[in-house]
């Protein structure tokens, strides 16, 4: 649930001070719920401001919310086009409503639900203008519908076939009374003992409406068949809620086509008081401090509970979904692992030998197998942590034929598969990462810089832009006197590396001129200065230098420079090659 604002003390609103109305706060002028009108006490975007930070504050919010939501409501989503301003000191009827950039809020939210993949429900109750439902229908923003506020021209309830579709049906939110509070009218008793009225007259209608409220409501589950057989139309036989009134209620709702059904938590338990009542603070009433009467390992004794929830099952059927091989009930088969099986693969237990093992594994009880890395690893990785390559199978355990048949040998016994993607780990250091020794040639410049969490300038003075490692065996002066380390020409790839015994550390290109520079007075008196093969040398070393440098990191640089440093060094090869001079100077 992302509400409408954030405290004036809070860090979000201390971060961006002129962001935001500090001297206003947001809210709702009277209406037939709350006569007096609502303050939130919680400050407003300033619109002008928004637009000019490119809307930066409200994709932070919105992908923050959705990146571990598969479902995000916006309270109050009219604020997407408008909010009612209160000035701080002024009655809330003196308030105003301030526009917003409607279509760039809308354009910005339909987006990062498709990025992030989460379906968007907008609390569209009370006072909202025509054309903001008018631009949420087509988006699929789901619209919200309430028992309670979902009435015919003639005052009786809504039938469950008249909700629309693309809507989340509810009897109630946290801002409303509970079911059973509603029943018994205590949201009025309430109200009028902390004098939210503006005269009892007003309040004198709504005891009078509720009561016809609840005629309504028995009338309605009546007219739908689900009314608690023996109980009689009569308001007087339920002077309370009861689990079976309450699991009617929901089944009348659950006939809806809506696309969503909300059980609000409280109407589970039988409560009676609701979470939050709007235009009230502390210590008015315990907003959001009101605990459940139940703790969670004895929610399923509520009889509540009990009678709610079979009811739903029964009345609400949804699309089957492709699940184990036996699940064809009623519903959406929710397939949390029974039992895990853990098949720790290597060069000698491979993925065919795992297979074999599923007729055995199906008759202990297993529902899932847990395997280790199938990503290619270090050649004779025990473990397959140490991964090289996220994009293909390690050969030593399966080939694609070998998983694709595990796959299928998994469904035919209805079993499931947990695959460990790794997205953590690697193997660095070596010789066989491909996207690591790009990282060490290229630096931040790298195509692959994003994959690995590297604080580039952790050290200041010489070494910024740097990777530094705990490789080398003793203090580098003693390890480069000894000769451990070893400048190297690949001749075939056209590239220079550092080897420490079995670690390779390419050099950057940019760097080339450095190596293939020294001394290169020798080279001219043998070939003479005019030779072609020489000039073509010296010219390379020019497209070396002006490579875009380790710190470029705007995409045309990097591109630039993952493209050209493969043409210098091809280049490089072919000359090496080509002439046993250039290839002696440089060897």
């Amino acid at each position: 649930d992302l509400a409408i604002g954030v405290a004036e003390g809070g860090a979000a609103a201390w971060r961006r001070r002129e962001l935001y109305a500090l001297g206003a706060s947001t809210g709702a002028p009277p209406d037939l719920i709350n006569r007096m009108g609502q303050d939130w006490g919680l400050p407003p975007w300033i619109p002008q401001r928004l637009a000019d930070a490119a809307y930066a504050p409200f994709i932070e919010l919105l992908r923050a919310n959705m990146r571990d939501a598969g479902a995000l409501r916006l309270d109050h989503v009219m604020g997407l086009q408008r909010l009612f301003w209160v000035a701080r000191g002024l009655p809330i009827a003196e308030g105003a409503y301030v526009l917003y950039p409607f279509e760039d809020l809308l354009g910005i939210l339909a987006l990062e639900s498709q990025r992030n993949r989460c379906l968007v429900v907008g609390e569209d109750l009370g006072t909202v203008p025509d054309a903001v439902r008018d631009a949420l229908h087509p988006m699929n923003v789901l619209s919200t519908r309430l028992l309670y506020f979902e009435r015919q021209e003639n005052g009786r309830l809504q039938p469950p076939t008249a909700y629309p579709e693309n809507a989340v049906a509810a009897v109630t939110t946290h801002d409303l009374p509970t079911l059973a509070g509603f029943w018994q009218g205590l949201d009025i008793d309430l109200r009028d003992q902390l004098h939210l009225f503006p005269d009892d007259e007003v309040r004198n209608q709504q005891v009078v409406a509720r009561s016809e409220d609840r005629a309504q409501l028995l009338v309605a589950l009546e007219g739908e068949g689900v009314l608690p057989p023996g109980s009689g139309m009569q308001p007087v036989a339920y002077p309370e809620m009861t689990p079976e009134l309450a699991a009617a209620v929901y089944t009348y709702l659950a006939r809806a086509p809506s696309r969503l059904l909300l059980l609000q938590l409280e109407d589970a338990f039988g409560v009676r008081e609701q979470p939050n009542l709007p235009g009230t603070v502390e210590p008015v009433y315990p907003n959001w401090r009101l605990k459940i009467p139940l703790n969670l390992e004895s929610w399923h004794d509520s009889p509540w509970l009990q009678a709610i929830l079979p009811a739903l099952r029964q009345a609400r059927p949804v699309a089957q979904v492709s699940g184990p091989a036996g699940g064809g009930g009623e519903g959406v088969y929710l397939w949390i692992p029974r039992a895990t099986y853990r098949l720790q693969l290597h060069r000698d237990f491979d993925l065919r030998q795992a297979t074999a093992l599923l007729p055995y594994l199906d008759a202990l009880g297993v529902s899932h197998c847990y395997l280790s890395p199938i990503f290619k690893a270090r050649p004779g990785s025990r473990h397959g942590y140490d991964i090289t390559d996220h994009s293909s199978l390690n050969p030593e355990i399966a080939g694609a034929e070998d998983f694709e048949q595990f796959v299928a040998g998994l469904k035919r016994r209805g079993m499931g598969l947990i695959v460990d993607m790794v997205p953590n780990h690697m193997g660095i250091m070596g010789a066989d990462n491909g996207w690591w020794l790009d990282v060490l040639e290229n630096g931040p410049a790298s195509r692959f810089a994003g994959y690995f969490d590297i604080d580039w300038y952790a050290s200041a003075g010489e070494v910024p832009g740097r990777v530094l490692l705990p490789v080398l065996g003793d203090h580098y002066g003693v390890v480069l006197e000894s000769g451990e380390l070893r400048l190297a020409f690949d001749a075939e790839q056209g590239s220079f590396s550092v080897f420490y015994y079995a670690h390779r550390f390419p050099v950057d290109p940019r760097e080339y001129p450095r190596i293939l520079g020294h001394d290169l007075a020798r080279l001219q008196s043998r070939l003479g200065a005019e030779d072609a093969a020489l000039l073509e040398f010296q010219s390379l070393l020019t497209a070396f230098g002006h490579l875009p440098g380790r710190d470029s990191v705007d995409p045309a640089s990097v591109a630039e420079r993952s493209r050209d440093k493969e043409v210098h060094k091809r280049h490089l090869a072919t000359l090496y090659v080509g002439s046993a001079d250039i290839a002696q100077f440089v060897a």
